[in-house]
């Protein structure tokens, strides 16, 4: 009895349920995606994804099962309302248009899809609403509203490709003079706002890093590489790199790229103006009269009214973004640029970006002199308890900071464990790194330690060069069996600091090798084999190296770090660029910060000398410009012809099949006959 009560009131609700289920996945999505560019729990991620899956599937079984069952009639003209709301919804959210780099290579089925499920809605509405006044006009509103949001978001995802990435940047030409480039005012004392603007200004020679395409700096971007990667500025080095990595996070997984365009603002104005008329159309309507079903009613005020406050704040979160700050600067509209850089410096949203990087469960208070970008703490935005009112005021803060930097947080790299003077410690063994390879490139990406070793003025660190001359694998293997004996041995003299702590944190991160994931799969084998030996043996060879070489009082330390920080880098040249930018749909990873780092810094140094495939720059306002609808609409022309020309080609044979049916029996019978 109670199983058919069930079935009983899903039958008689089923709809509403699926119309409601499906607007609340938009709402999480709205509130939650933003948090992949965090190191959250697997279970999270997970969930994400579930709801970015069920968000679509929901929409399109609802359009579905409307088109086929509903029932022309009074009851069923509000409900077949509820299709373009259905269209709206899989238009998706600002913050999350593709889940991994594959949806982007998948745009055309993604269009594809689009287009029957518009078919689908346009055929719930001419089956349930034609002719009819009263909710025709707020329904042909929103069907158009729908179709507009689901256009934004094949296009976003047609652009997120490496393939268009490249192309824009082929598409950029040198200008003359590009001194007085604006955005001159970035050279600044460094808050994070300004950091925030460089990585803007540099963002452009990021994108070629992860095209393979060298970018040739303008004047002013070569000097904001010196201000940024300059000698005393470690720290926003890591801040700027990791803010770059925000925003090309922005291009591959979210709207970014295309609502902050000319043809993406007039969208997203279209579909907050529809939106609201649809309200007071619907307001107005016999629907507000007694004339439907009070449940039917009032499922519809709240898909309505919240497919108005969605779309309210998208332009709100649209508005305050460092796209529409970085976009004005460029545009040197200063006094509206100025009023959006304050207004964001008020609230701290770019601070925010940093407090939004904490892995779950961490405190968000440090000092200021320790930045959150590798710490287990983050400075916390918050000033010291006041008077009630102030405290009002600052939770409103609060909550507008989190509103605003929630789809723009900084990407978080994985070794959380490292702070200020570790960062800086990495910083000034890449820069040994780049000043060895004296502008060689190749050189510099082929260093697995050999530069550490051999670097050294003691003949006796190249008698361990054997150990850097192995598979990437057993390298990491031996070295960090070796390393751990090396450090306890070091711990049992009372040795400790900054450098212990580094050379620590970079072995264990190194253990799982980035370039070669099977590698724990490969030694477990030779451990399953009682092959122990295979396994253990090159490290123990190394660490009683170490100690012997310790015992001769060697400052080995330095090297041993200087031998995992080329490793490091090594690793992260032989990933692929692919790989870099499917990470940042996880968090991110302080491999592809090191990889940018150190192509950055050898740029900087050796970017007179260095021989740039295409010497080109650009702007972000380029960028922008360059993501129209032209090369959109080619596609979309393109494989309409493409269909139209199998359409034809399938009835001239449906046509044709009668004619060969005659003239195979009648020559059967005349041959039978």
């Amino acid at each position: 009895m109670a199983m058919a009560g069930v079935l009983h009131l899903w039958n008689e609700w089923e709809i509403q349920i699926l119309v409601l289920v499906s607007f609340a996945l938009q709402v999480f999505l709205l509130s939650f995606a933003w948090m992949r560019r965090r190191n959250i729990s697997r279970a999270l991620r997970i969930v994400i994804w579930l709801m970015y899956l069920l968000a679509e599937y929901t929409a399109t079984y609802t359009l579905g099962h409307m088109s086929i069952g509903c029932k022309a009639g009074e009851h069923q003209q509000l409900m077949a309302f509820w299709a373009p709301f259905l269209l709206v919804h899989l238009g998706g959210q600002d913050t999350i248009t593709a889940y991994t780099m594959e949806d982007s290579q998948l745009w055309l089925r993604h269009l594809l899809t689009f287009a029957v499920q518009a078919l689908g809605a346009g055929y719930v509405l001419y089956k349930n609403i034609g002719g009819r006044r009263p909710l025709l006009a707020p329904a042909v509103v929103m069907y158009l509203v729908g179709v507009l949001k689901n256009a934004e978001r094949v296009w976003a995802l047609s652009f997120s490709r490496l393939e268009m990435i490249r192309r824009y940047l082929d598409s950029v030409s040198i200008k003359k003079k590009d001194g007085d480039y604006p955005g001159a005012d970035c050279l600044q004392p460094q808050d994070d706002e300004s950091v925030l603007q460089g990585a803007h200004d540099l963002l452009n020679i990021c994108m070629g890093q992860f095209v393979d395409d060298k970018i040739w700096p303008s004047e002013f971007q070569r000097n904001a590489m010196e201000y940024f990667h300059g000698n005393e500025k470690t720290i926003k080095t890591f801040e700027l790199i990791e803010m770059q990595l925000s925003l090309m996070y922005d291009i591959f997984y979210t709207k970014a790229a295309v609502i902050h365009t000319w043809y993406g603002r007039c969208f997203r104005a279209i579909s907050l103006l529809g939106t609201a008329m649809a309200f007071f159309l619907f307001q107005f309507s016999a629907a507000g009269k007694g004339s439907y079903n009070r449940v039917d009613v009032a499922v519809t005020y709240m898909l309505v009214t919240g497919a108005l406050i969605l779309e309210t704040a998208s332009v709100v979160r649209a508005m305050g973004s460092t796209w529409t700050c970085a976009t004005l600067r460029v545009r040197k509209w200063d006094w509206l640029h100025k009023l959006h850089v304050s207004l964001r410096r008020y609230v701290r949203i770019a601070q925010a970006r940093r407090c939004f990087s904490l892995t779950p469960n961490q405190p968000s208070h440090q000092p200021d002199s320790q930045p959150a970008v590798f710490s287990s703490h983050a400075r916390s935005a918050q000033p010291p308890a006041t008077s009630q009112p102030n405290k009002v005021i600052t939770s409103l803060r609060t909550k507008i900071v989190a509103f605003c930097a929630n789809s723009s947080s900084m990407i978080v790299t994985g070794a959380k464990e490292l702070v200020m003077e570790e960062m800086e410690l990495v910083m000034l063994e890449i820069r040994r790194m780049v000043t060895e390879c004296q502008g060689k490139e190749e050189m510099m990406w082929s260093y697995r330690g050999q530069c550490a070793l051999e670097g050294r003025l003691d003949e006796r660190l190249k008698d361990l060069t054997w150990s850097t001359s192995t598979e990437f694998d057993q390298s990491i293997l031996a070295w960090h069996f070796a390393t751990d004996k090396f450090l306890r041995l070091l711990k049992s003299k009372n040795v400790g600091g900054a450098l212990v702590e580094a050379t620590k944190t970079v072995s264990n991160y190194m253990l799982p090798s980035p370039v070669r994931p099977t590698l724990h799969l490969k030694a477990r084998q030779q451990l399953q084999a009682e092959d122990t030996a295979g396994v253990l043996a090159p490290g123990y060879k190394l660490s009683k190296e170490l100690e012997m070489l310790a015992e001769q009082n060697l400052e080995l330390l330095p090297v041993v770090f200087g031998v995992w920080v080329e490793m490091l880098c090594y690793a992260a040249h032989h990933c692929s660029r692919e790989s870099h930018a499917r990470q940042l749909s996880s968090g991110g990873e302080l491999i592809t910060v090191v990889w940018l780092l150190t192509t950055a810094e050898f740029d900087r140094v050796y970017y007179k000398e260095t021989n740039f495939k295409e010497r080109k720059h650009g702007s972000v306002w380029n960028f922008l410009n360059f993501v129209d609808s032209t090369d959109f609409i080619k596609s979309v022309a393109r494989l309409l012809i493409g269909l139209i020309k199998s359409v034809a080609i399938l009835l001239i044979g449906l046509l044709c099949l009668p004619i060969y049916f005659c003239v195979f029996f009648s020559h059967y019978f005349c041959c039978n006959y």
